[in-house]
């Protein structure tokens, strides 16, 4: 009788001892979180200033820059494109690499950035064969191809076709 006792106090110390380490754990946990989520309310970035970052905005070309327009998220199907396309451009750039030096991928960043350069005119689509075929992405279809994306919109009024023909 008295070993079942003493084996059964020890289960109970034993119980208490896990209850008490788990409720430290979780005590050690949520304040972690709270101070972290107190850091990051508190906390002053700079980059919430349109003025102190450094940047100007273009309201023609990127669109309006309200602070709700700002805190929009992007979708997350749009976010998991960036990452694939930025994951494809990594991928291409390790094997320009291996197979032809580290200079042709300082090349093509070259190439890209003198095609980002060129003036695009008003009213045209942003979107150029020559970055296409440099992408290789002048046989595919995607969703810019049959969506006119916000500001690349074709005008229908007849003035502004004039105007483009004679701007040719």
């Amino acid at each position: 009788v008295v070993v079942v006792v003493v084996v059964w106090l020890l289960v109970w110390l034993w119980f208490l001892v896990c209850f008490l380490v788990f409720l430290l754990l979780v005590s050690c946990c949520w304040f972690c979180c709270c101070s972290v989520e107190e850091e990051n309310r508190m906390a002053f970035h700079t980059e919430d200033l349109p003025l102190v970052d450094g940047r100007t905005t273009n309201n023609i070309e990127d669109g309006p820059s309200s602070l709700r327009f700002q805190t929009c998220s992007v979708h997350p199907i749009e976010a998991h494109q960036r990452k694939m396309n930025q994951d494809s451009t990594n991928l291409a750039e390790k094997m320009l690499t291996g197979i032809y030096g580290s200079h042709m991928v300082m090349r093509v960043k070259m190439e890209d950035a003198l095609l980002s350069q060129t003036e695009i005119k008003p009213g045209l689509p942003k979107r150029t064969f020559h970055k296409d075929i440099m992408m290789d992405q002048d046989e595919s279809l995607d969703f810019s191809d049959m969506l006119q994306v916000f500001g690349e919109a074709e005008s229908k009024d007849p003035l502004q076709k004039d105007f483009d023909k004679l701007a040719f």
